[in-house]
């Protein structure tokens, strides 16, 4: 990252996670999300270079979905920086452990078997009902899934949701003054997030003797029994083949251009095709 900054001046930015990476919540998630906000730093901190920020959050969305998005949303951008939050939409889905880890482990290592010399770095964040477990200094499970994979992988981890249950006092009452709900967050709650992501990056990038010969990274042996395998190529009909199908009496699925990657489109379509009313 700090290469691309400062002598390729250019650098691409993936957010690759849930809708609290999405920034939902917020006034105006390309202006106040944490990811917003991560973004306009690094083109204030370095003026000289061009910063692309991609958004690939989907909300609702956890390692699994994840894991089966990484070749066709990802890999093909060449984020140089990536950073990945899913940990709390494990939670919601009642991931084990196991399934966590192998998930996460399964977007680490496609990404950076794909893209070796892209800098990976894990958010965790936490929601109301883990205010206790942030007190005692603890992670629900399927954070520390994502921890311990990234620990083995030599990938920073940011517990951006331990530094707001501490700003919040750990307090369900004045949660809401960060919150919309038990886990988005509102413009003032994303901007703790940002504040300690940034605090990170701020440390990484001109806090570090770059000098100093560099540890290349080594790809870990797989930690998980099983990683998620299996044929997840995508196949996405083009407009000629739907149309022939509706000749042959199809579904009646049209096709849309529109983009996924925001919460209205989420909303009201399926995938990228719409479906008829019947």
């Amino acid at each position: 990252t700090f290469q691309k900054l400062t002598q390729d001046r250019e650098l691409t930015v993936v957010y690759f996670g849930g809708s609290v990476t999405a920034g939902y919540g917020s006034s105006d998630s390309n202006e106040y999300s944490w990811r917003a906000l991560i973004g306009k730093w690094l083109s204030a901190e370095f003026p000289n270079a061009r910063v692309n920020n991609i958004n690939r959050a989907l909300g609702e969305s956890g390692t699994y979905l994840g894991a089966n998005r990484v070749q066709m949303d990802i890999i093909p951008a060449k984020p140089d920086l990536l950073f990945v939050e899913y940990s709390i939409n494990d939670r919601y889905y009642k991931s084990t452990y196991e399934k966590a880890a192998s998930q996460f482990e399964t977007i680490i290592r496609e990404v950076k078997a794909a893209l070796p010399d892209t800098d990976i770095v894990t958010i965790l964040v936490t929601d109301q009902r883990c205010l206790e477990l942030n007190r005692e200094g603890k992670l629900h499970i399927q954070a520390q899934a994502h921890e311990d994979i990234a620990k083995a992988y030599n990938i920073p981890t940011i517990h951006a949701g331990r530094y707001l249950a501490a700003v919040v006092d750990y307090s369900t009452a004045n949660w809401s003054n960060y919150a919309i709900d038990i886990v988005h967050l509102n413009d003032a709650g994303y901007k703790i997030y940002y504040q300690i992501i940034r605090e990170f990056m701020y440390n990484s990038l001109f806090c570090t003797d770059f000098l100093k010969p560099q540890e290349q990274f080594v790809m870990s042996p797989i930690i998980s029994d099983d990683l998620f395998d299996g044929d997840r190529t995508y196949i996405i009909p083009s407009q000629d083949l739907l149309a022939k199908s509706n000749a042959l009496g199809g579904a009646g699925v049209t096709w849309t251009n529109e983009s996924i990657f925001s919460n209205a489109a989420i909303s009201e379509k399926c995938g990228r095709f719409q479906f008829g009313d019947d």
